[in-house]
């Protein structure tokens, strides 16, 4: 049996932080040890804060809103990353100026300054665009309207 993987490297700007090199962790585990079956080895990778940057960044002003994006910023809250930190705040002023778009984090305390129908189509491709690629339990993890209101809250204690 073959399978492909798809991988999908974007990089649009030069990275701001510093390039970190990461173990590779898979799911291929010895089932009575628990041990992985095989080195994955190690890659290069954007730092924890450059990439939820990038997140809050593509989640703002990406021009067709993407239910991953805003995923992602939820799955980190939920696992207690601090989105207030003054280098992620920092890194996402930057990578907004990057793109020319407004650095007044005002504007994204709400629904990241997407619109009401932005968000409400967004909705409409959650389970084409997004659970696909979720594990199940991960799933039942996610729901829009809660994980905005944890984002919201987040962003507002921005400032």
């Amino acid at each position: 049996m073959k399978t492909k993987i798809k991988l999908e490297i974007g990089l649009r700007f030069n990275p701001l932080d510093t390039i970190e090199n990461r173990p590779v962790q898979h799911v291929f585990l010895h089932p009575f040890t628990g041990d992985p079956l095989f080195d994955g080895g190690q890659i290069n990778c954007l730092s924890l804060n450059e990439l939820i940057a990038e997140k809050l960044r593509a989640g703002a002003i990406r021009k067709i809103i993407a239910p991953r994006d805003f995923y992602d910023i939820d799955f980190v809250l939920r696992n207690k990353f601090d989105l207030t930190s003054k280098e992620v705040i920092m890194l996402f002023k930057k990578k907004l100026q990057e793109d020319d778009a407004d650095t007044d984090l005002g504007k994204y305390k709400k629904n990241l300054g997407r619109l009401d129908e932005e968000i409400k189509d967004m909705n409409s491709r959650i389970e084409t665009e997004l659970f696909d690629v979720l594990a199940p339990e991960e799933r039942k993890n996610f729901d829009l309207s809660t994980a905005l209101r944890r984002i919201n809250k987040a962003m507002e204690a921005i400032g």
